[in-house]
């Protein structure tokens, strides 16, 4: 099986079924409406999670069936199916009469309980970080539980400007894939793939559309989420093929470098609003991208400055790893430089004027989203 097979199937469905699904949208009424917490200022189809869906799930199913001898050691692949659709249609309720957060966690719960029992999946080797290496069943299905409700949360969470929930996920997944492959898991690869195939058009038209914008909506971020999630799972568990092929790497500080932007961003919030006697899921602006966006940042230079920040905390990992530095080590050098660089650029946003002074003179609006390159690739993309 090429990796490139997938990818190619996934793009090729949501590029295909993308007008069907945004005529759809507006057709239903599908729509996320602008307030005073949002930044839109129209109202914007929502069910560009739903294009990415079918696109993922697809390619997928074609690549299982034609390439089935590759996959012979993953019988309950099927399972992955139940737990992703049990979320997309959680996520589409939510976006369409709103779920209560209790029952938006209950189904997240159930869809992680899905993957972890139902495929053996879970985190339950930290290899030695802090003398802990196995952990009892229970405390393994505990911690994923938490873990996963987290991730999935935290993807909801940081989806707020246009291309930065899709580019996260690009950026995740090439990561992911890259690790997949270099241990032989053919199930992750192909996922991955899949993942990375299917966002690309989505991207394209979430961050240059203007007719044919859409979002992911709670949908689309839902399910990149679990998937995350999965993925996680697949590295962290004891029967992981990381563990046999790399013992040196540390899978649990890999997997909280390459998505420390979402997972420390959301801690800090939810740490924010508590020490403020407020509900974790109280609704307000102090996101990063918030941040950016109130400093005078285009969506666009939002977006490539929190890419930025996830692959210079990526790389941390990188240098740490590649060093020949002890699980434990690359464990330690990660959680403090990947907070700290996310800390310092919270700080610097809040109280410097001058902070990215050069950045932002490349970010601001006038500077991206209204030159004529800009434009013209949207009416391009307007035009398909």
């Amino acid at each position: 099986m090429s990796i490139a097979f997938p990818c190619l199937i996934a793009l090729l469905v949501v590029v295909s079924i993308y007008p069907t699904i945004l005529k759809l949208s507006v057709k239903i009424g599908f729509l996320d409406q602008p307030n005073e917490r949002k930044l839109q200022k129209q109202p914007v189809p929502l069910l560009g999670g739903l294009a990415v869906f079918c696109g993922m799930m697809i390619a997928t199913t074609i690549t299982i069936i034609l390439f089935r001898d590759n996959f012979v050691l993953f019988k309950n692949w099927w399972i992955y199916y139940v737990a992703v659709t049990t979320i997309l249609v959680t996520g589409l309720l939510d976006d369409a009469v709103g779920l209560s957060p209790i029952a938006r966690i209950a189904i997240e719960v159930f869809s992680i309980l899905i993957i972890s029992i139902g495929m053996g999946a879970m985190i339950s080797n930290f290899q030695g970080i802090l003398t802990i290496g196995t952990l009892p069943n229970l405390i393994a299905l505990v911690l994923s539980i938490v873990s996963g409700v987290g991730i999935i949360n935290a993807m909801n969470m940081i989806d707020g400007v246009n291309g930065l929930s899709g580019s996260l996920t690009l950026f995740f997944s090439i990561c992911f894939v890259i690790l997949f492959y270099y241990v032989g898991n053919t199930l992750g690869v192909l996922i991955a793939m899949s993942v990375i195939g299917a966002i690309i058009p989505f991207l394209v038209h979430n961050i240059f559309g203007k007719k044919t914008q859409m979002y992911l909506g709670d949908a689309g971020t839902m399910v990149i989420g679990l998937i995350l999630t999965f993925f996680i799972f697949a590295i962290t568990s004891s029967s992981s093929l990381v563990n046999t092929k790399y013992p040196d790497l540390s899978t649990i500080a890999f997997s909280l470098s390459v998505l420390s932007v979402p997972v420390i961003d959301t801690l800090r919030v939810i740490v924010g609003r508590l020490l403020k006697s407020r509900s974790p899921l109280y609704p307000d602006k102090t996101h990063l991208h918030h941040l950016f966006i109130n400093k005078g940042f285009s969506h666009l230079g939002t977006t490539i400055c929190i890419i930025i920040i996830a692959i210079v905390n990526f790389s941390f990992w990188l240098i740490s790893y590649f060093s020949g530095l002890s699980v434990n080590w690359q464990f330690f050098i990660v959680l403090i430089t990947n907070s700290f660089t996310i800390l310092l650029v919270v700080y610097s946003l809040r109280t410097r004027k001058s902070s990215f002074s050069i950045i932002k003179s490349l970010s601001e609006s006038k500077s991206i989203e209204k030159t004529k390159l800009f434009l013209k690739i949207r009416n391009l993309i307007d035009s398909v």
